[in-house]
């Protein structure tokens, strides 16, 4: 079998590298649905939610696609169970077939001036589906790569789950970019939001056959072979790691809200508070989400030799410090060099925490848990915390009329994650278990 298993030291094979692809896809294809509908987000409110006004048609669209976050624990618990009982492979696999189904509804849905209530019925339904196969896609995936990883450089590889999350916002936000050149906005309403998620199929078949030409991964079917594989995985995560899974969801709060409301709400806070021309807003995110894929995996590496509490305790005590000037900064320049300075200054703390924490997070539970607990912990945060984050930033500057009122709520989780970098252990140098 490739992918060689020497006691708990996983050998570096060239199936690595492909699992490395064959576990991305899946994450590139869910922040490429998640970075369109946000960047399209106006234009789905106006055709689902019209009502005259563009700030509660914007705020409808958050709502509903945030409706569909709540599945993410279903999701977790469900094919994080299935795939520390069965294997990832199956799971992710799923999960990939799942999330594209959900994508391509949305862009094939009527509006409300064709089906009245069914179209934001149907919106729901389609967003419940992609939540629920999400649910199941983060921790599976965070769990493949690092299960492939060779000791030394766990973090460098877990980090690549990362660089496809944010190529799955750039990429859509790119296509978002360029609809807002080449399209009149009427035209977007009409027919051009649907574009970019109709083509999201394309990521989908790719990732089908990628994730079924690659192995199961070295750790799993080194259990397997033990016969110590969980027979319930989830009432075993609940009674033996119930406080690793609670450290997990803490773990994930920052990252979340913070990944949430500067990466992919701001674009829309430059052209509803700012005044700025879509396009200029786009390029200002595309350029910082490019900076913060750039610098990933350097930090991944970096945890490799220094550890990963240093870059992730560092990462929110930047944020603690320096979200509320920087909503400020950009509140008092609204122009297009000051929102830009603002993306890449904020490229570099994402970046180190991105580029640490799937391999700090991986290493806290043993591989006959570890899919569904990563799940569970992770899915958990960013169902309360994050696919409400747009909705809570705009509800928050509409209920206060303040415009950095979202940097409150981005200091509460950095504190609450800063508390839980400092309490846990470090891992870097220890064996996956």
């Amino acid at each position: 079998m490739v992918g060689e298993v020497a006691g708990t030291r996983i050998v570096a094979t060239p199936m690595t590298t492909r699992a490395i692809s064959a576990a991305g896809i899946g994450n590139l294809l869910e922040w490429y649905d998640w970075s369109v509908y946000v960047v399209l987000a106006r234009q789905i409110g106006a055709v689902f939610f019209p009502s005259g006004n563009p700030l509660k048609e914007t705020l409808s669209a958050f709502l509903f696609y945030g409706v569909g976050f709540l599945m993410r624990p279903v999701g977790a618990i469900v094919i994080g169970h299935l795939g520390d009982k069965y294997g990832r492979k199956n799971a992710l696999i799923f999960t990939v077939m799942a999330m594209a189904l959900g994508t391509f509804m949305i862009g094939c849905l009527p509006g409300y001036v064709q089906m009245g209530s069914v179209g934001p019925v149907l919106l729901v339904a389609a967003r419940l589906l992609q939540g629920f196969s999400a649910g199941g896609e983060w921790g599976g995936s965070t769990s493949f790569i690092a299960e492939y990883a060779p000791e030394g450089k766990r973090g460098f590889m877990t980090s690549f789950q990362q660089v496809t999350t944010v190529g799955g916002l750039l990429i859509g936000t790119v296509f978002g970019f360029v609809l807002t050149l080449v399209m009149t906005d009427a035209e977007l309403v009409s027919w051009g939001w649907r574009v970019p998620f109709l083509a999201g199929i394309l990521l989908a078949f790719v990732g089908v056959y990628l994730r079924s030409k690659v192995d199961e991964t070295p750790k799993y079917s080194e259990i397997e072979e033990k016969r110590a594989v969980a027979q319930t995985p989830f009432m075993e995560m609940l009674s033996a790691y119930p406080k690793e899974t609670a450290t997990a969801f803490c773990f994930t709060l920052l990252w979340t809200v913070g990944f949430y409301i500067v990466l992919t709400y701001m674009p829309t806070f430059m052209v509803q508070q700012l005044k700025l021309p879509a396009s200029q807003s786009l390029l200002a995110a595309s350029l910082g989400q490019l900076l913060m894929a750039i610098l990933i995996p350097f930090a991944g590496a970096l945890s490799d030799r220094i550890g990963r509490r240093p870059l992730l305790i560092f990462a929110c005590a930047v944020f603690v410090i320096g979200i509320i000037p920087a909503f400020k900064f950009i509140v008092a320049v609204p122009q297009f060099w000051a929102v830009l300075v603002n993306q890449l200054f904020w490229a570099i703390p994402l970046a180190c925490y991105s580029g640490a924490g799937p391999a700090a997070i991986a290493e806290i539970f043993p591989t006959k848990v570890r899919y569904v607990a990563l799940s569970t912990g992770y899915g958990t945060a960013v169902a309360i915390f994050g696919g409400f984050a747009n909705w809570f930033a705009n509800t928050l500057i509409e209920a206060t009329g303040d415009p950095i009122s979202p940097s409150y709520y981005v200091i509460a989780a950095a504190i609450a994650s800063l508390i839980t970098m400092i309490a846990i252990k470090e891992t870097y140098d220890k064996p996956l278990r």
